[in-house]
Formats: structure tokens, C-alpha cells, sequence
């Protein structure tokens, strides 16, 4: 653990004392409800990406206060402010081949939208790959993050958007401007302040539940992997919208028709059908394109 990385615990804010890592032995170990709390750390993904490097159990899950490298899909910069937001990062150990890795992001995204509901009265819709939008205007208010570790392990981090201040975006902040224009939070929808607290127990309590509903005991996930991605395929904004995929060597320009059983976006394209395993993707609208979020 980095000298500079502080545990927010009985100690009192900013303290140096370090949490001891809960053991999955010990009968009380519940995996994905005993977070960690940190006043602030470089991004909750790096953080657990070493502890699992360090042979960290699964259900182990860090929460920040405010992160100084927050990152999102392709090295953006992820905007918030101390206690404002849900960052938040959980380590999975799929018992799975590599292609149904995709359900635990899938399981983080559909509890932060039903914890969202619960807690703040906010329906969220899903955008593939990993976004979650919100408010009239659909736009993003949450993303998520995965990335394979060490050892077979994967970390899933998310960035919820609970509590905005007032005045945001401050000013001479050109980054926090995008968001306040591209972005929106809970509270801002909702048209009140947001319990943080009660949105993140009901976010791990679902993470838990979710999880523990496709653990087979064997080398495939339950049949509770075709519940999970039917709720998903409810909630999707992208079925059905006309959009631009940016791949690393080519953009693929057609209307998003499903996602299959190994979370790939099928886009049907003018040449076929075309299954494709992430992207950056944009929603196209009548005579302009825009990104949904």
C-alpha cells in the first residue's frame, strides 16, 4: 500500500492506520458488503487492481472519498468532487472461461441502476458498453470500468454521480465544463440531495445478491446468467438506435440489434450483421450525432 494512500476508519481522516484485509475464511466474510473506506487514493481501480496482485479474495471492494488519477474507458479523466460521487471498485474471481467474464460488470451495472431507483427514485437506462444514463436528456451519469488482474482475478470500478454542489461546474475548470454539458448526478435529477450512504449499501447488497445468483459451483455461470442478461436487454438505450462504433481500425456505422450471450453489441450493418466486443459507440440522431451520456 503507497505511504500516501490514507484509510478512512476509526482512526479519524487521514489517518495512516491500514485496515487489515478481511479474510474469506472467517465466517463473517461476506463478500462485496465489508468495503473499505479511503479519504483518498490515486483511482480505486489501480488500488485493487494491486491488492489483487497480492492474492486479495474475492468480494474484496475499495471506496473513495475523491481520487486524484480517476480514469474511465480509453484513459478519460474521470471528474467529481470529494463526496459527491459513488467510486467505487469491486474484485471479482470468475470460476469461468474468459468469455462469460463480461456478467460482472454487467451485475455492477444493473445494481448501481436498481440502487439508484431504490435510493434516490431515479430510473436509469443502460448504455453499451458500460455507461449509465439518467433524466430526460438521457445523459450519463455513471460509468464503469473493468480491467483482467493478476491470477485470474478481474476488477470492476464504477464512478456514480450522486451529489453535485452548488455552482457546478466551477469556474476556470474546462474538464468539469465538459461534464457539467455532456453529464448530469442523482440529486439533479431526483431535485434533492442524494443519501450516499443508503445508495451504496443498496448498490453492494445487490452486487452480493446478483452475484451469488450465478455461482454454479461448477465451470459455467448458473442459469441465472440468462435472468441477468434479459434485465440487461430491458434496460439498454442502445437496442434499437442508430450508431457509430469506433474500433481501433475502422468505424462501423449501422443500428444496434442486440447483445448476445457473450455481451457483445450485434450491429447491423449494411454489409451484415457484425458482433462487436467493445468500442466506443455513439448514438446517432436524426441529422447530427451525439454521445447519449
Amino acid at each position: 500500500m503507497p505511504d500516501d494512500l490514507f484509510v478512512d476508519d476509526a482512526a479519524g481522516e487521514g489517518s495512516t492506520e491500514q485496515a487489515t484485509p478481511a479474510d474469506p475464511r472467517r465466517s463473517s466474510w461476506r463478500p462485496f458488503l465489508r468495503p473499505e473506506r479511503l479519504v483518498e487514493v490515486d483511482s480505486t481501480n489501480t488500488e485493487l487492481m494491486r491488492r489483487a496482485a497480492a492474492g486479495a479474495p474475492e468480494g474484496t471492494v475499495v471506496i473513495a472519498a475523491r481520487q486524484r488519477a480517476g480514469r474511465g474507458r480509453l484513459g478519460r479523466r474521470w471528474v467529481g468532487h470529494p463526496g459527491g460521487s459513488l467510486l467505487c471498485s469491486l474484485l471479482f474471481r470468475p470460476a469461468w472461461p474468459a468469455e462469460h467474464w463480461h456478467l460482472a460488470p454487467l451485475v455492477v451495472a444493473l445494481s448501481a441502476a436498481d440502487a439508484s431507483s431504490s435510493s434516490a427514485g431515479v430510473e436509469c437506462a443502460c448504455k453499451w458498453p458500460n455507461d449509465l444514463l439518467a433524466g430526460p436528456e438521457q445523459r450519463k451519469v455513471a460509468g464503469v470500468l473493468s480491467e483482467a488482474a493478476p491470477d485470474g482475478a478481474l476488477v470492476v470500478g464504477i464512478g456514480l454521480n450522486a451529489n453535485w454542489p452548488p455552482g457546478f461546474p466551477p469556474e476556470g475548470d474546462p474538464d468539469a465544463a465538459v461534464l457539467a454539458a455532456s453529464a448530469t448526478s442523482l440529486d439533479q435529477v431526483a431535485g434533492s440531495p442524494v443519501d450516499l450512504e443508503a445508495l451504496t449499501a443498496a448498490f453492494l447488497a445487490g452486487v452480493h445478491r446478483r452475484w451469488e445468483r450465478l455461482q454454479p459451483g461448477g465451470p459455467r455461470p448458473s442459469g441465472e446468467a440468462s435472468a441477468l442478461r434479459a434485465d440487461y436487454l430491458r434496460r439498454c438505450a442502445t437496442l434499437g438506435q442508430l450508431v457509430r462504433v469506433e474500433l481501433p481500425a475502422e468505424t462501423l456505422l449501422g443500428r444496434a440489434v442486440d447483445i448476445d450471450e457473450r455481451g457483445r453489441l450485434v450491429v447491423e450493418t449494411a454489409s451484415g450483421a457484425r458482433p462487436v466486443d467493445s468500442g466506443d459507440v455513439v448514438h446517432v440522431r436524426t441529422g447530427t450525432a451525439g454521445r447519449a451520456g
